[in-house]
């Protein structure tokens, strides 16, 4: 863990993605960005009320967020709280972008489960049509960080 918090330390971009479950994070990329914020973080204010960090350099940083329900079920406020850690990374290393990756297939064989949320045709139309499109978004969002 300390080679790859060294090289993020060190890293002009950090991408991170997870899936979200019931509204949050994973816990593993919890616990990483934990890790992360602590080892990059002051806790000092400056005089205009800002946070010092360890990084003298604005570090680009983006989340990708991937979820099974359709943006229609975001019945969770799910992009405000999940702003909440942007936050962290947007004072600590500069600003975060986001994007969301709604209606994936949580499931590769959906008739393997017991399941009657989710419309198994549909998630497969879904992978055929929206997945390209939301990877065509991670993309550019890569291509904005680096460049």
């Amino acid at each position: 863990m300390k080679e790859i918090l060294k090289t993020c330390l060190n890293a002009d971009a950090i991408v991170l993605g997870t899936p979200i479950y019931y509204g949050s994070i994973s816990s593993y990329a919890q616990a990483f960005l934990e890790r992360l914020l602590f080892a990059a973080d002051t806790y000092l204010i400056d005089e205009d009320g800002n946070r010092v960090s360890k990084i003298k350099k604005e570090v680009k940083t983006a989340m990708i967020y991937t979820m099974n329900v359709p943006k229609e079920m975001d019945y969770f406020n799910g992009e405000d709280q999940l702003a909440i850690m942007r936050g962290y990374l947007s004072a600590i290393f500069g600003e975060c972008e986001a994007l969301y990756a709604y209606d994936t297939k949580q499931f590769k064989q959906y008739s393997a489960y017991v399941n009657n949320m989710f419309d198994a045709e549909h998630k497969e139309e879904s992978e055929k049509i929206q997945f390209p499109k939301d990877l065509e978004k991670a993309y550019k969002l890569g291509q904005r960080i680096s460049g």
